[in-house]
């Protein structure tokens, strides 16, 4: 008896230890920063509340390559959970598209209107086929991109999961996006189409 009492003990802290370095490293995932395997924390104590650490990549061509990947992903997350709290952290606040339009704005109004017919995007139809850097000023913190990628047939659902709407069609686009470093994350400063197939 005397025995079973601390090995009882270490299990229950063992057990909320990986408990809640799980809960740390799905965080990380959903955020789109997977720690390097290499150099994972020590799981916290028991009492230990996994601290928020930046989902940003660094500021070098990789990074802005994988922020700017970030950005593409949470953009249609919003489009599909209709979070628009979502946009507020991919854009700076002067962010224009080529035609003047204000990113963030003309993304928000997405959001109200799918909300407005009680809709939402199903998924994410569009993949990346690569990203190229053209210049990274380390003065400006500005990273000037080139993004190559498929729009895939896409479906818009309503609030009971039916498909109202089908997106045919395939499209390959090229577009410029300028990123800006912010000491935090990566967020879009301009964004324009260079060219479009079908």
């Amino acid at each position: 008896m005397t025995t079973s009492r601390p090995r009882t003990l270490a299990g229950v802290v063992l057990g909320v230890a990986l408990a809640t370095t799980a809960v740390w490293l799905a965080t990380q995932l959903l955020r789109g920063n997977p720690p390097p395997a290499a150099t994972q924390p020590p799981p916290p104590g028991p009492t230990t509340v996994p601290t928020r650490t930046t989902a940003a990549p660094k500021f070098t061509k990789e990074g802005a390559v994988a922020g700017l990947r970030i950005i593409v992903r949470r953009r249609l997350e919003a489009f599909n959970t209709l979070d628009a709290s979502i946009l507020e952290t991919l854009y700076t606040p002067d962010c224009r598209l080529a035609d003047g339009r204000p990113c963030l704005k003309t993304d928000q109004k997405t959001v109200q209107d799918f909300k407005r017919k009680n809709q939402h995007l199903r998924g994410y139809p569009s993949v990346v086929k690569e990203i190229k850097v053209l210049s990274l000023d380390l003065q400006t913190r500005t990273a000037v991109m080139r993004l190559v990628y498929e729009f895939l047939p896409a479906q818009i659902v309503n609030s009971q999961g039916q498909v109202v709407e089908n997106v045919s069609g395939t499209r390959r686009v090229v577009d410029q996006a300028n990123l800006v470093w912010d000491g935090v994350r990566w967020r879009q400063a301009w964004g324009g189409t260079l060219k479009e197939t079908r």
